[in-house]
């Protein structure tokens, strides 16, 4: 069977404090996941049901790339 690069890129909620939803707080710093927008408890919980969608549909991952922001990494 083929396979062929397929980019899926998901997006979830974040916190609140923002409530336009772009960039994080002055001052933070992208060693201190407290200092940045992070993902909300709303976010996590699709964050987290994307991953299972992908588990129970058994898809062949090679490769993942990443944001380093914490909300990137998070779950």
């Amino acid at each position: 069977m083929a396979s062929y690069p397929s980019p899926l890129t998901t997006h979830a909620n974040t916190t609140t404090w923002q409530a336009l939803g772009i960039g994080d707080p002055p001052g933070f710093m992208l060693e201190a996941c407290e200092t940045q927008r992070n993902l909300s408890s709303e976010g996590r919980a699709h964050a987290v049901a994307a991953g299972q969608a992908l588990r129970e549909r058994v898809v062949a991952i090679d490769a993942v790339y990443s944001s380093q922001w914490c909300r990137g990494i998070c779950c």
